[in-house]
């Protein structure tokens, strides 16, 4: 998982045979870890992450956290890496595999993403599926299937209204050449983000090509 994870180890291991304080509890270190996390102390949550793995290898909780870390400090390949040791631990966790699912849009690795995603789904369709649904909208989006994009943004927005969601309706929406939808879906994403300037454009573009469209059918008929 990279140097600095094996810089990290050696630290936790020196202070081990030194006698450092180490806390003698996983869970503990667990839940410190996540208090540092939610203050983003990324470098002292990830410490703490790495001392539960030192105190107990087994517990899968240590893991998805150091995959959190990494994925919020955008170091994608190493949450990956952290959130598949902690699926072999825990399989079948709709979280994780969410969590992996999301990771792998963001190195590009879109159909290793929908595989978890896809599971998640099957596995609890009405909880962390609501979260797949959003992230496997975006990378069919990245695979070109349009209309399956559109059809996961729909249902992600049954959980959850996201400007995100409209914003993957209305790109796809814009590629499959359906403008006056695009137009809304572009609408809805600025009525919750009004300053979003990719928005603004891709709004932008869809009322030009709708104009366009809607003089070559006036002149057609």
């Amino acid at each position: 998982m990279g140097n600095a994870i094996g810089k990290r180890y050696r630290r936790v291991i020196n202070a081990a045979a030194n006698g450092g304080n180490l806390i003698q509890d996983a869970d503990a270190a667990i839940r410190r870890g996540k208090d540092c996390l939610n203050q983003g102390k990324y470098s002292q949550a990830l410490d703490l992450f790495l001392e539960a793995v030192q105190l107990n290898p087994d517990n899968a909780d240590s893991y998805y956290y150091m995959g959190v870390v990494f994925a919020g400090s955008g170091k994608h390949a190493e949450a990956i890496a952290c959130f598949t040791e902690a699926i072999k631990r825990s399989p079948g966790n709709t979280l994780i595999l969410a969590k992996r699912g999301a990771a792998y849009c963001s190195v590009g690795q879109y159909k290793h993403a929908i595989e978890d995603l896809n599971e998640t789904i099957r596995i609890d369709p009405g909880g962390e599926g609501g979260y797949a649904y959003f992230v496997r909208a975006f990378a069919c989006l990245e695979l070109g299937q349009h209309k399956r994009a559109i059809e996961d943004a729909t249902k992600s927005l049954l959980f959850r209204c996201s400007e995100g969601a409209y914003v993957c309706r209305a790109v796809a929406n814009l590629n499959l050449g359906q403008y006056e939808q695009a137009v809304e879906d572009s609408n809805e994403a600025l009525r919750l983000d009004p300053d979003n300037k990719n928005v603004q454009r891709c709004r932008e573009t869809a009322l030009f090509l709708l104009k366009q469209q809607q003089g070559t059918d006036a002149s057609a008929g």
